[in-house]
C-alpha cells in the first residue's frame, strides 16, 4: 500500500488521481500517507484539491469529494502546503502554489459546499474565500526560488 509504483504513485496517489474517492478513503483509514510525492512531486492531496476546482456544479461526485475533503480534514490532515506551480504558463511568475489556495480557488464549488467540507456558514466561507483569494493573489505575484520543507 505504501511502496511507489515505477512513477512514485502510491495507491493513494493512484486512486486520487483517477478520481476514486471511496478507494481513497479506504486507504487512508488504513493509514495511507497523503502527503506522499509522486515523481512530478504532487501529493494526493494536490490532485484532492486540484478535482474540487475544476468544477461549479453540484453533481453526486462533486458532494462525495466535498464530503471526502471533509473526511481527510476530520483525520487532521492539512492542505496547507507547497507544490511546484502546475501552470507551465505562470511557473516563471510564481514557482510553487499553496494547496489549500488551490481547494479554495472556485468561488462556485466552494458557495456550493464551503459549509460541508469547512462546517461554516456561506457568509464565512465567503470571507474565507475572500482572504485566501487576497493571500492566493499575493503569492503570486512574488516569486518562490526554494522548494517547501517536506
Amino acid at each position: 500500500m505504501r511502496l511507489p509504483d515505477k512513477h512514485g504513485d502510491t495507491a493513494l496517489a493512484a486512486a486520487a488521481k483517477t478520481a476514486q474517492w471511496p478507494a481513497c478513503a479506504e486507504l487512508l483509514f488504513l493509514k495511507a500517507n497523503p502527503n506522499t510525492s509522486d515523481e512530478y512531486g504532487y501529493t494526493p492531496l494536490f490532485y484532492m484539491a486540484q478535482a474540487f476546482s475544476a468544477s461549479s456544479v453540484d453533481t453526486p461526485e462533486n458532494l462525495a469529494l466535498a464530503h471526502f475533503i471533509r473526511y481527510v480534514r476530520l483525520l487532521g490532515y492539512h492542505f496547507d502546503c507547497a507544490v511546484l506551480n502546475p501552470d507551465l504558463r505562470t511557473r516563471d511568475l510564481s514557482k510553487w502554489i499553496n494547496v489549500a489556495d488551490l481547494l479554495v480557488s472556485n468561488p462556485g464549488q466552494l458557495g456550493l459546499y464551503a459549509s460541508l467540507i469547512f462546517g461554516t456558514s456561506h457568509a464565512i466561507a465567503h470571507q474565507a474565500l475572500s482572504a485566501s483569494t487576497s493571500t492566493a493573489t499575493s503569492s503570486t505575484s512574488s516569486s518562490t526560488t526554494t522548494p517547501p520543507p517536506h
